[in-house]
């Protein structure tokens, strides 16, 4: 460290930054959901790497909130969700083995998830009308899923490749 580093590290205008040591990417990483169902709290996490789903919620349920946590993956899993009558929330982009949570008191309208190194796709379940998917969203992008006006999404299921 340099003598003007050391002063301005005593003056606090310069703050040490320990970077994150990079994750190994995986042929098949691992992605975790769970959901916040009201009436009922947290559910287990449900995972899966390749070709399943991991999914939070349940057909028909009231989904509210949202947790995702990823392996695997060498990038940072990123998650958004927007309640029916609010703008969307800041997205919430966690390093790999860590849990991001989005969502709150409300019941959720839309859903992103994404990946900075992976592919993530979803589907959801819209209460009164069904599942429905997104194309898949690239490294770097989130897959939208959205209820639509006056409707709420409350299940998500979600993987990456």
């Amino acid at each position: 460290m340099t003598r003007l580093s050391k002063g301005l590290l005593a003056a606090g205008l310069l703050t040490l930054v320990t970077a994150l040591p990079a994750t190994a990417a995986q042929d098949d990483p691992v992605l975790c959901l769970r959901g916040h169902v009201a009436g009922t709290g947290w559910q287990d996490w449900t995972c899966t790497s390749g070709a399943g789903w991991a999914s939070a919620g349940a057909e028909n349920a009231a989904l509210d909130g949202v947790e995702v946590r990823a392996t695997g993956t060498g990038g940072r899993t990123c998650l958004t969700t927007q309640a029916d009558a609010k703008g969307p929330e800041s997205a919430v982009c966690v390093a790999d083995g860590e849990v991001g949570k989005a969502g709150g008191v409300e019941k959720i309208a839309s859903v992103g998830i994404g990946n900075t190194a992976r592919r993530t796709c979803a589907e959801g379940f819209v209460t009164d009308s069904g599942w429905r998917s997104a194309p898949c969203a690239e490294p770097g992008f989130t897959v939208q899923i959205v209820a639509g006006a006056y409707k709420k999404l409350s299940a998500v299921n979600a993987k990456m490749s």
